[in-house]
């Protein structure tokens, strides 16, 4: 198919859309605290906001193959927009993780259709190298979005979010006028009740499913938990026991933005050829559980900053493995984001309740998880070596 819509203007989305998506994170931790939240609220707003793409990417996926991507996309943007309104101005919990899921579900959307009309609107040639540009460009586009929203949070904790909200209706409205003739909507296809099934990523690959494929997933669940549940905390830690302005947490996380970029198109697409990915996984997760013993250990600022932030680059280097590995075949690949959905809805949600009885029991729980990672990976490798 010939392509009407220029790459060039994609890749614009995929940044602009990535920074503003940012933009009211590293002042979330600091928001709550002004309006006198429990501490659990960080990690219960995460676990909502993640549970909303889990639930709702498949329906996504099927609504925007039947009206057409920038439909979806534009839709998805303008809620956000709503979303995140009500975020600013809700001083109830339940109101907040009303909004919070209610974001959660439309930052889907905009996901979903994008990535989707990134990769089946232009030609097949190449769609991996535009889909790995596409993901370094949101990359870095989202630690620049955490690195402004710091700095504006810094002047005032809701400047972020009305910059957010203005920006989403714009984009939305770039999108809907931009795009909406240049893709030919398939208003014919019946949309079934099984295919918008979050659930229907664990029926499919049920089929294939055998003790070593079982093990990666399990492996899988382990790792985002760990991860998430050190994320979340490290952004209201920060925040609550070192009193730290969002400023810093823009820095810290922008930072690590262009540091993955860096490390995965030098020293990870090295290793990557060099090495066998399910060693590498093991070496990877080993380093990890060295960084959450000093990170857990030390009680200075810079110090725990500087362990944060080798886990914050030991993680982006880790993740590009393990989707190397699940994508063996589509059906395998969807059960593997369904199982990172559902690691980061338990991390987060169990961090959240977990700091208020101690701001460091969610790092020992992520060094916990991370030690069975290690010990699964070991018992996953030698499964693997008898298929």
């Amino acid at each position: 198919m010939k392509s009407k819509i220029s790459l060039v203007f994609i890749y614009f989305l995929m940044g602009s859309i990535s920074l503003t998506l940012n933009l009211v994170h590293p002042v979330t931790p600091m928001f709550f605290e002004s309006i006198s939240y429990p501490d659990y609220m960080f990690g219960l707003a995460f676990a909502l906001m993640s549970l909303g793409p889990f639930l709702l990417s498949p329906m996504w996926g099927q609504l925007s193959h039947k009206y057409g991507y920038p439909k979806i996309m534009a839709l998805g943007l303008v809620m956000y927009g709503v979303g995140q309104l009500l975020f600013s101005f809700s001083r109830a919990i339940p109101l907040t993780a009303f909004a919070r899921f209610i974001s959660g579900c439309f930052s889907a959307a905009t996901n979903v259709s994008l990535m989707l009309l990134l990769s089946n609107y232009f030609e097949d040639i190449k769609k991996g190298e535009r889909i790995a540009l596409g993901t370094a460009i949101s990359v870095s586009c989202g630690a620049l979005g955490y690195f402004i929203g710091g700095f504006i949070g810094n002047q005032h904790v809701t400047y972020a979010f009305y910059l957010q909200i203005i920006l989403s209706f714009i984009l939305s409205a770039l999108v809907y006028f931009r795009l909406k003739d240049n893709y030919n909507q398939q208003e014919h296809i019946q949309i079934k009740l099984k295919e918008i099934n979050p659930f229907r990523s664990f029926i499919a690959v049920r089929k294939q499913m055998n003790r070593s494929l079982l093990l990666f997933y399990i492996l899988t669940v382990l790792l985002s938990f760990a991860f998430v549940s050190f994320e979340t905390t490290f952004n209201f830690f920060i925040r609550k026991i070192f009193q730290l302005q969002p400023i810093y947490n823009g820095i810290i996380r922008g930072s690590v933005g262009i540091l993955a970029l860096i490390l995965n198109i030098t020293l990870n697409k090295w290793i990557a050829i060099k090495f066998q990915p399910k060693k590498t996984l093991q070496v990877y997760i080993v380093f990890i559980i060295l960084t959450l013993l000093s990170l857990i250990s030390v009680d200075s600022v810079s110090l725990f900053i500087a362990a944060a932030l080798l886990y914050y680059a030991l993680d982006t280097m880790l993740k590009p493995i393990m989707q190397l590995i699940g994508t063996e075949s589509p059906i395998i690949f969807g059960g593997y984001n369904s199982v990172v959905s559902l690691g980061m809805v338990s991390g987060s949600f169990s961090a959240g309740y977990l700091f208020t009885l101690n701001p460091k029991l969610p790092f020992y729980l992520s060094l916990l998880f991370a030690g069975l990672a290690f010990g699964l990976s070991i018992c996953y490798q030698n499964e693997s070596k008898r298929i």
